[in-house]
């Protein structure tokens, strides 16, 4: 029900440091990621991720962290949520661990929960093929 955001992150976003882009490339992959594995041949998944970010209008980042640290209300927003869900989450993610996101799941009435082996939470950018069929899955049957 609530984002945490390391302080550090937080602050690096703030001054507009590149570093914040580096945290966030870095938590936000998989081992496996970071170390090149990817379908397909050539693609830097942290290195792309991270010229991304950098394309940002400074304070975006920042914005965003600030808000997802701010939001405590997840739980009472979870109870509201009335129509299908999928919660996705990726098994090697450290930024939000995937246990984390199944018990967010179990507070929305209509969740489906999936955790994608060998993904962290960059789960378009690691594992696009198995985050399409899961998505294709779940609004398949809606």
């Amino acid at each position: 029900g609530a984002i945490p955001v390391h302080p550090e992150m937080l602050a690096t976003s703030k001054a507009n440091d590149p570093t914040a882009f580096d945290y966030m490339t870095v938590w936000g992959h998989s081992a496996g990621a970071r170390i090149g594995r990817n379908a397909t041949p050539g693609i830097w998944m942290t290195g792309a991720a991270s010229a991304l970010l950098a394309r940002n209008r400074p304070g975006a980042l920042h914005a965003d962290l600030a808000a997802c640290a701010a939001w405590t209300t997840g739980a009472a927003a979870a109870a509201k949520v009335t129509c299908s869900t999928l919660v996705l989450a990726g098994a090697d993610d450290i930024m939000i661990p995937a246990k984390k996101s199944m018990e967010f799941a179990k507070l929305i009435a209509n969740a489906t929960s999936v955790t994608l082996p060998r993904a962290g939470h960059m789960l378009m950018q690691e594992a696009p093929d198995a985050t399409l069929d899961a998505l294709i899955a779940h609004f398949g049957r809606t």
